[in-house]
C-alpha cells in the first residue's frame, strides 16, 4: 500500500512539473496589426549533424528538406556548444554580446558559475543579454510559445513567452507534439504566431555512442517519426505556417587514446586559478587578471600539440568572444577527436562516443542542419552555408517585427529565400 501512494505521489508531482505555464506580466492575445501575420514554427534536433540526412535517410526529414530550402551546413558561433548556439539562433548575437559564452561559465563579476543542468542559474534571466525572438514578439503584441529553447524557461527582461514549460527532459515526444498543434488550433486572437520546439535524442546518442552508430541512426528515425507525425497534423490546419528545422551543431567522434591532461602541463589546484569546462573546450580565469601568471599558464600550456591556447583579448571579431567578465583570460580549444581532462580520471573509463564544442571554423563536423519550408518560403534547393546569427533577422522580417538593438546577423544572407 505504501508503495502504491508513493508511485501516485511521483505521478502527481511529474504532473505538476510538466503543466504548462502561462505568462503573466503582459497580454494574451494578439494585438490588431498582428492577427494576419504569418505563423512561424522553429524546430530544434540538438546535436543533428549536417549530413545525417544523407547518411541516414530518415523519410519525413529528406521529404522536408527536398520541398523546400536547405542549407550546406549551418556553421555554428565559437564555442560550438548547445546553449551558445541556441541563443544565438534566437537572438541574432554571437557568445560575446548575449553573454551565454558556454553550457557552464563563470562571472568574475557577479562571482558565480552559470551551469547547463542547473535551473536556479538556467532559468534566472540576468544572465541573458539580448532580446529573444518570443520577447521581440511579445514587446510588438504577438503571442509567442515555447515547448523548450535554452532561456525560454527564464524571465529574461522580467517576461517568458505566453505559453512555455520550464525544462524537462523526461516529457515525451508524443506530449510536445499535442501541445504544439493545440497552440496552433487555439481561436485567431490567442494563437502564438511564434513557437519554438525541442529534441534532444541525437545530440544524446551522438555523446553517448559517436556519431556513425546504430543508436544515433535509431534516435534520427525516431525524432523523424516524431516529426512526420506533427507535419502531418499541422497540414490539416488552415494557417499560414512556415516551419523551420534546424540544429544547434554537429557531433565528432572521441578518438581512442587521444586525451589531453591539463594536470600534465599546470597545477590545476593553484587557488588563483578557476577552470571551468572540459572536452573540447575549457575557459581558465586568473585571479586579479595577473598577467604575469597568464603568460606563465600560456607558455606551459602551449606546450600540448593537440590544444590551442587562446588568450581571449586577442580572440577579436571572428570569435565574438572578446574580454569580458564572462570569457576568462585563456579558452582551451582542442584539436577535433581529442578531449581534455583537468586530471586523468582514477577508477574511470576515459570518455568516448562523441562530442562538440571544436572551432567551427576549422571542423567541418560542428555543422548542424537548417531546412525551411513554407507559404512565405521560397523552394530554392540548396544554399551555401551560412552563420546561425542570420537566422534572427531572417525571422523578425518574417513576422513583420521591428529590431530594435545592434545585432550581428545580417538581413541580407537570408534575404532572398523569403516570397
Amino acid at each position: 500500500m505504501k508503495n502504491l501512494i508513493l508511485i501516485a505521489c511521483l505521478v502527481l508531482t511529474f504532473s505538476c512539473e510538466t503543466r504548462q505555464k502561462t505568462s503573466k506580466n503582459y497580454q494574451k492575445v494578439n494585438s490588431q496589426e498582428n492577427l494576419k501575420k504569418p505563423y512561424v514554427l522553429m524546430i530544434s534536433l540538438d546535436g543533428y549533424r549536417y549530413d545525417y540526412t544523407k547518411m541516414y535517410q530518415p523519410k519525413n526529414l529528406s521529404k522536408f528538406k527536398s520541398e523546400g530550402t536547405y542549407s550546406k551546413g549551418l556553421i555554428p558561433i565559437f564555442p560550438s556548444k548547445t546553449f551558445p548556439n541556441h541563443y544565438s539562433i534566437v537572438t541574432g548575437m554571437r557568445a560575446n554580446k548575449h553573454g551565454i559564452v558556454a553550457n557552464s561559465f563563470w562571472d568574475t563579476k557577479r562571482e558565480a558559475l552559470y551551469k547547463l543542468g542547473d535551473s536556479t542559474t538556467t532559468q534566472d534571466g540576468s544572465w541573458y543579454q539580448g532580446t529573444p525572438l518570443w520577447i521581440a514578439a511579445e514587446n510588438q503584441g504577438m503571442v509567442s510559445a515555447s515547448f523548450f529553447w535554452v532561456g525560454s524557461d527564464a524571465d529574461i527582461q522580467g517576461k517568458h513567452p505566453t505559453y512555455y514549460y520550464d525544462y524537462d527532459g523526461r516529457i515525451s515526444h508524443e506530449q510536445r507534439v499535442d501541445q504544439v498543434v493545440d497552440w496552433f488550433k487555439m481561436p485567431e486572437a490567442k494563437r502564438p504566431h511564434l513557437v519554438t520546439l525541442y529534441f534532444s535524442d541525437v545530440d544524446s546518442a551522438g555523446h553517448k555512442y559517436g556519431p556513425e552508430s546504430k543508436e544515433v541512426k535509431n534516435a534520427v528515425e525516431k525524432v523523424d517519426q516524431t516529426l512526420g507525425n506533427l507535419f502531418n497534423r499541422l497540414k490539416e490546419l488552415d494557417i499560414p505556417l512556415n516551419i523551420f528545422v534546424m540544429s544547434d551543431h554537429g557531433m565528432e567522434p572521441i578518438q581512442e587514446g587521444k586525451n589531453v591532461f591539463l594536470s600534465d602541463y599546470i597545477d590545476i589546484n593553484d587557488p588563483r586559478i578557476k577552470i571551468v569546462g572540459r572536452g573540447s573546450h575549457s575557459i581558465i580565469y586568473v585571479e586579479n587578471n595577473n598577467r604575469k601568471l597568464i603568460n606563465e599558464l600560456y607558455r606551459k600550456l602551449r606546450k600540448s600539440q593537440h590544444m590551442r591556447v587562446l588568450k581571449t583579448k586577442r580572440l577579436g571579431r571572428r570569435y565574438g568572444y572578446n574580454k569580458s567578465s564572462r570569457t576568462g583570460d585563456l579558452v582551451l580549444d582542442m584539436e577535433a577527436g581529442y578531449y581534455m581532462y583537468h586530471t586523468k580520471p582514477v577508477g574511470k573509463a576515459l570518455s568516448s562516443g562523441g562530442t562538440h564544442g571544436y572551432d567551427p571554423a576549422l571542423v567541418k563536423n560542428m555543422r548542424g542542419i537548417f531546412y525551411a519550408k513554407g507559404p512565405n518560403i521560397k523552394s530554392l534547393g540548396e544554399i551555401k552555408s551560412f552563420e546561425n546569427i542570420h537566422i534572427y533577422p531572417m525571422i523578425m522580417k518574417l513576422l513583420d517585427l521591428k529590431i530594435t538593438e545592434r545585432i550581428d546577423g545580417k538581413k541580407r544572407v537570408l534575404r532572398k529565400i523569403l516570397k
